[in-house]
């Protein structure tokens, strides 16, 4: 029996450490600000840490679940990389670990590097239960409302890369080395990929139509993850 189960079963309480970037921060929609910068809503409040924490009260009353957001918006694996220590200070019982949106905008040249400090990052947690979430889908076209000029010019670049193939090899290298160091994973990505491929307008599912999913679809890395937390009891 593992340390997250084992203290479940005597009702003890339990810490999960979420380590990732704006969609783990609980980032939504973006606005643009003075300077015609973009900046994101922030509502960590609807995060799927906070929401697998309900899924958590609701089945399991008698254990209390503390969630560390250690999110960070715009972050890469590299930038997760040399803040971790930050998080292993709090001794979390179980890491949910999600990196790939932002890595993927250094375009194929960049999987070497993601590849690196995932590795490193796996290393870093040696002996703590992990879990790798792979995230949503990016947009695959230009949202028809937007008509802000660099808002579009953003959603061509990251619609390019999810169309040419970018971000699924970005997962296919986080899997890899999921396999090698023996984590699970909860491939989110997938579920995004499937539904696409049944015809599911996915641009929709994002809040901010590029890559940070709506409020409703935070319910469904909660409900993964929960499901996958359970097959790793």
């Amino acid at each position: 029996m593992n340390k997250l189960a084992d203290k479940i079963k005597n009702k003890k309480p339990v810490t999960i450490a979420f380590f990732g970037d704006s969609v783990t921060q609980g980032c939504f929609e973006l606005r643009v600000a003075e300077g015609k910068t973009f900046e994101p809503v922030y509502r960590p409040w609807e995060a799927y840490s906070k929401k697998l924490q309900q899924i958590f009260e609701y089945c399991i009353k008698d254990t209390s679940v503390n969630i560390l957001n250690y999110g960070i918006s715009g972050d890469t694996a590299t930038m997760g990389l040399a803040r971790i220590d930050e998080m292993l200070c709090h001794k979390p019982d179980m890491v949910i670990v999600c990196f790939g949106l932002n890595d993927s905008t250094k375009d194929i040249d960049g999987i070497k590097e993601y590849k690196d400090s995932l590795e490193k990052i796996f290393e870093k947690l040696y002996g703590i239960q992990t879990i790798f979430m792979t995230p949503n889908m990016t947009n695959s076209r230009v949202y028809e409302f937007e008509t802000n000029a660099e808002m579009i010019a953003l959603m061509e670049e990251t619609a390019k890369r999810q169309n040419n193939g970018v971000m699924d090899e970005y997962m296919e290298c986080a899997r890899q080395i999921c396999d090698k160091y023996k984590i699970m994973v909860c491939d989110c990505y997938k579920i995004w990929k499937d539904m696409e491929q049944i015809g599911i307008d996915t641009v929709k599912l994002l809040s901010n139509k590029i890559n940070h999913p709506t409020e409703s679809m935070h319910w469904l890395f909660a409900f993964e993850l929960f499901k996958t937390i359970l097959k790793s009891t």
